[in-house]
């Protein structure tokens, strides 16, 4: 009976965050990026707002060489959200990529990543050793 009572309060935690809310306009930042060609570009107000904003028509590409914080990337190939191929893209244009560590897992999905029962084994511990590895001792 403990079971399924802690079960119904962590479903009800689950579904009242997942989907994250998102504003409109992160969501047609995100559909912009697909129809970008792979470029990962800041959102585009159109030509006449965008040269108001970022003085040029076009919105400008991040620029990923900014990044000085160590990065560890961990996907799944079998996300069905995110490519792979595209993270791994990603993780070239990163300066400072000190891991790139695919789930091997062949049903691990993205929300696996927050809440699979493998979650742990596949990532958690690896991120809390990474994490570690940079605590001054």
């Amino acid at each position: 009976m403990m079971f399924l009572y802690v079960f119904q309060r962590l479903l009800e935690l689950m579904v009242s965050h997942f989907p994250a809310g998102a504003s409109n306009r992160q969501v047609l930042h995100y559909a912009q990026s697909i129809m970008a060609g792979g470029n990962f570009q800041k959102y585009d107000f159109g030509p006449s707002k965008n040269k108001q904003v970022y003085g040029t028509k076009n919105p400008p590409g991040y620029n990923l060489r900014n990044i000085s914080s160590p990065m560890y990337v961990y996907y799944s190939s079998t996300d069905a959200l995110v490519n792979d191929r595209d993270v791994e893209d990603l993780a070239k244009s990163l300066p400072v990529i000190k891991r790139l560590q695919r789930v091997t897992n062949t049903s691990f999905n993205h929300i696996d990543f927050l809440i699979g029962s493998m979650a742990y084994e596949a990532v958690y511990k690896h991120v809390i050793r990474d994490l570690l590895s940079h605590v001054h001792k």
